[in-house]
């Protein structure tokens, strides 16, 4: 129950980056862009004093990796020698973005520089990496263009990202790429997904706020995509859908974030090779098929919609605990789980936390938790009756666990605190091998209230007090699961 996201590592060997975009400055009349000192470079091919000019090349293609795309395309008129140095540049990654300083409107000299810089300045480049960010919109033909343009580099990252509504790629040639290796893409706007999608060599697919006309379009890609392995879906919209489905043999790593609005249709997830799993979305109405075997870490957030909250009766609120049950239990070969609130809570007041966990079990210790279980880490721990409960249950019964890590609610009492803290220091005499642990901030704000005018809190008697509680809640832990 570590609230800790896995940690992704650098990709090795990145290309060099020509970032930063043409950009009009008001201190530079006609849009010059001053290069460098022309004591140092002229356009004169027999200049002596030219000395940059006389700079291996591949030195000099480094130098102009480290410039502003604009200074680095604009040296390609100084003379003969630079004309072809900028795309020459070996494995370049190149990185736009259209924004202005200072200036909430488009340039409008950024369609053309786009235009000479994709057919004439790149025209024999080595472009292995291609960064755009559009903050306004400049027609879907015009960029549907330039999209297509960097894909005839064969490109193997591609980035694409588009703020503007109804402005993106619609072209279906994004979707036929044998040298695409990962693919961003972010737009308000529908995609147009062909009959046949060839992706043969994508592994990692990240998709932010695109629009889908139905879910079969969605398969489409997955299915044209046989070596996926990292699948990032944020925000993602389904006109017309009833079920959408997940499958893939290769998919490693998947991420689900706010992409069920309203509990309004079921998820299939068929991955029979997926490791990590990050979940974070209004409950699924069903979860038809889990194919979880091969989870390792799991974060799952799912909750109910407001819709859910607002109009649910009896009937759907059980409905709603058995679909999160069901999930959550297909998750358990997991060595790495956190549940949310929410996921473990549910929606009724009058149920608390360990009696819904307990009542999803029935009756039976799962293995996983048992023989398997090491550490858990409770987030915004509140102290209530059931909380405890729920941290007797696993004092009791997971058998190799060593640790049990709180922190508390922000808004909880000192006193309580203080209450809280002894009951669980007073609940870790009851188990062998569990320690439990707490922040420094948890630590010194008890410290803190115990030294609060020198009174005297932690009393035998205030002690002995915890200490009949606790007791009883373990009775009672004990006698609910026989």
């Amino acid at each position: 129950m570590d609230s800790s996201k896995p940690k992704r590592h650098k990709p090795p060997n990145n290309p060099p980056i020509v970032d930063q975009t043409p950009q009009n400055d008001p201190n530079n009349e006609g849009n010059e862009n001053p290069i460098v000192d022309k004591t140092l470079v002229s356009n004169d091919d027999h200049n002596p004093d030219d000395r940059i000019s006389n700079l291996p090349d591949p030195i000099l293609c480094h130098i102009l990796s480290q410039l502003p795309t604009r200074t680095a395309v604009a040296t390609t008129v100084l003379s003969t020698k630079w004309k072809h140095l900028f795309a020459s540049i070996p494995n370049l990654s190149l990185h736009i973005d259209d924004a202005v300083p200072n200036n909430d409107q488009p340039s409008p000299n950024f369609p053309n520089f786009m235009s000479h810089l994709l057919t004439v300045t790149l025209r024999d480049a080595g472009l292995r990496e291609f960064v755009l960010h559009c903050n306004h919109d400049y027609g879907n033909a015009r960029i549907d263009s330039w999209v297509s343009a960097v894909l005839g580099f064969d490109v193997t990252r591609l980035a694409i990202f588009f703020t503007a509504e109804n402005t993106g790629v619609s072209t279906p040639s994004i979707f036929n790429s044998t040298t695409l290796v990962s693919l961003s893409w972010s737009q308000h706007f529908a995609v147009n997904v062909p009959g046949k999608v060839c992706l043969p060599n994508l592994k990692r697919l990240l998709l932010d706020f695109v629009r889908f006309p139905n879910g079969e379009s969605f398969e489409r890609v997955l299915d044209g995509c046989p070596v996926l392995e990292d699948l990032c879906c944020y925000s993602c919209a389904f006109e017309d859908i009833e079920i959408l489905r997940i499958c893939s043999g290769s998919l490693k790593l998947l991420m689900l974030n706010n992409c069920c609005p309203e509990s309004e249709y079921e998820i299939e997830i068929d991955t029979p090779e997926l490791e990590l799993l990050l979940y974070d979305d209004d409950v699924a109405t069903y979860y038809p098929v889990t194919n979880l075997k091969t989870l390792v870490k799991a974060h799952v957030d799912i909750g109910p919609s407001k819709k859910l909250v607002d109009e649910a009766d009896v009937d759907e609120l059980l409905h709603y605990d058995q679909n999160v049950a069901e999930f959550v239990g297909a998750c358990c070969n997991v060595s790495f789980l956190y549940l949310s609130g929410t996921s473990v809570a549910g929606l009724s007041e009058d149920t608390g936390c360990f009696t819904r966990f307990q009542s999803g079990l029935a009756n039976n210790v799962p293995a996983c938790l048992s023989l398997h279980l090491r550490s858990i880490y409770f987030e915004g721990f509140n102290g209530e009756q059931d909380g405890m409960e729920l941290v007797c249950y696993f004092l009791t019964y997971a058998q190799v666990l060593t640790k049990m890590e709180f922190s508390f609610c922000s808004s909880m009492p000192l006193e309580k605190q203080l209450s809280t803290w002894t009951k669980l220091l007073l609940l870790q005499s009851y188990s062998k091998n569990c320690k439990m642990d707490f922040p420094h901030e948890v630590k010194d704000d008890i410290v803190n209230f115990c030294d609060m005018d020198g009174s005297q809190k932690l009393t035998q008697e205030y002690v002995r007090e915890h200490e009949m509680e606790i007791r009883r809640i373990l009775d009672v832990v004990r006698r609910s699961s026989i």
